[in-house]
């Protein structure tokens, strides 16, 4: 009796395994439903721990895009999915707080906004940087295919945040509380941090220069480049409009900032919260009256002269030639040039004093940026300072600055000295 009942379970256990390879394609596609955020309640569901582990490997078969996933938000991501796999509860709560945490912090109001902002910004992306120099991707369809691949792969890891909440429900033994569940399957569109929009710099063209790339987007344009992408059934489909982006935007650091700061031999972005200029605030307005008199007066004409298209004959550079001896002179010069050339698309990099001996290697950093025009502005230095000399050095090379390049010189004359003014080859002298 005993043998014919344990027949009958191993009976039953066979035709149970039958009916689920039986089962209809409908719920047998069900797990890659998932995958793309739907939640169907009442569906058979694959294990989360294999949903995890098949979205690591979809991680790891990027075959361009590896740094869309190298930033904090991304790297929690994946540590999510590492310990939904094989990691304890207490770690799985863990690691989904801190990506809660990671996307508040970076002001994402969800997972795909951000994955789409780091697929836009390119970053370490050879293609991306192709479009950005030559505004078209290298010929062949191998590249192409490449990206099109990795955009379906970022697709399926764009997992809503109430799925990943559910797999944390189920990884986790004891019941978790609503008030919980509730606040950590959404992060409220409504509290996403306010921007002003009118703000922005806006996107204007320089002139004769229709094919160079523009001022980075604003936080509106930046969203209808996302919906682009993400209104698509596969994001592969939105390959086009990707290309689109870097080709006007370019790509990595120089696509999101219009203002840098050349130090340790690379470039970094420079914002306004703690930019100094010769010990001062750089967006700090106070200075003597001299000196803001000066600048006003000689203002327009810089502008003026940094705006003309790169054909125009005569000098290309500026040398400032200033007897003020405030340091409030630089942040009015730096204001000046931000305000007046950023919004149409040049890039302004400030150049320390204490950079002058690697000035080659921001030559070379910025040459790899031809689509891309850069106004690089150094600190106000006396000529003992031995600053204007390794800049007339450059200039007299075969091969001095980059054609999308202009050098604003500042140069500070002794107070009480003669007007001398040592000029530099190939720079216009701007007295002020």
């Amino acid at each position: 009796m005993t043998i014919k009942c344990q027949s009958f379970r191993s009976a039953r256990q066979e035709a149970k395994l039958l009916h689920e390879r039986e089962r209809p394609p409908c719920l047998q596609s069900f797990s890659a439903l998932r995958l793309i955020g739907f939640n169907l309640s009442g569906t058979p569901r694959k294990a989360v721990d294999r949903l995890a582990a098949d979205l690591l490997l979809v991680a790891s078969s990027l075959l361009v895009s590896q740094n869309a996933l190298q930033g904090k938000v991304a790297q929690s991501f994946l540590k999510v999915l590492q310990h939904l796999r094989s990691g304890r509860s207490e770690e799985v709560l863990q690691s989904y707080g801190l990506f809660y945490r990671e996307l508040l912090s970076a002001g994402y109001c969800s997972w795909q906004d951000c994955l789409l902002d780091e697929v836009l910004a390119g970053r370490g992306n050879e293609a991306a940087k192709q479009v950005a120099a030559e505004a078209c991707l290298p010929p062949g369809r191998a590249v192409a295919g490449a990206l099109a691949c990795d955009l379906d792969a970022l697709q399926k890891l764009s997992v809503a945040e109430s799925t990943l909440v559910s797999w944390v429900q189920e990884q986790v033994p004891s019941e978790l509380p609503t008030a919980w569940i509730s606040a950590a399957s959404n992060l409220h569109p409504a509290e996403r941090r306010p921007f002003d929009d009118s703000a922005s710099p806006a996107c204007t063209s320089l002139p004769g220069a229709a094919t160079m790339i523009e001022a980075p987007p604003t936080p509106a344009q930046k969203q209808e480049w996302r919906e682009q992408i993400a209104g698509q059934w596969q994001w592969s489909a939105g390959l086009d409009a990707l290309v689109a982006y870097w080709a006007r935007h370019g790509c990595g650091l120089t696509a999101a900032h219009s203002t840098m700061r050349f130090a340790d031999g690379s470039l970094e972005a420079l914002t306004a919260q703690g930019a100094k200029l010769a010990g001062k605030d750089l967006w700090d307005l106070a200075s003597s009256e001299g000196a803001s008199s000066a600048l006003q007066h000689a203002g327009p004409d810089l502008l003026e002269h940094f705006m003309r298209p790169a054909a125009t004959q005569g000098p290309r550079h500026v040398q400032l030639a200033s007897v003020w001896e405030e340091a409030e002179v630089s942040p009015l010069l730096w204001q000046t040039l931000v305000e007046g050339l950023a919004p149409s698309g040049k890039r302004i990099v400030l150049l320390p004093t204490s950079e002058l001996q690697d000035v080659h290697r921001l030559k070379a950093a910025l040459s790899q940026y031809p689509r891309m025009a850069f106004v690089v502005v150094t600190e106000a230095t006396a000529d003992r300072d031995g600053g204007l000399g390794k800049l007339a050095a450059l200039h007299e090379e075969p091969q001095g600055w980059p054609e999308n390049v202009q050098v604003c010189a500042h140069w500070r004359l002794p107070v009480g000295a003669p007007p001398k003014v040592r000029r530099l080859p190939g720079y216009r002298i701007f007295d002020w």
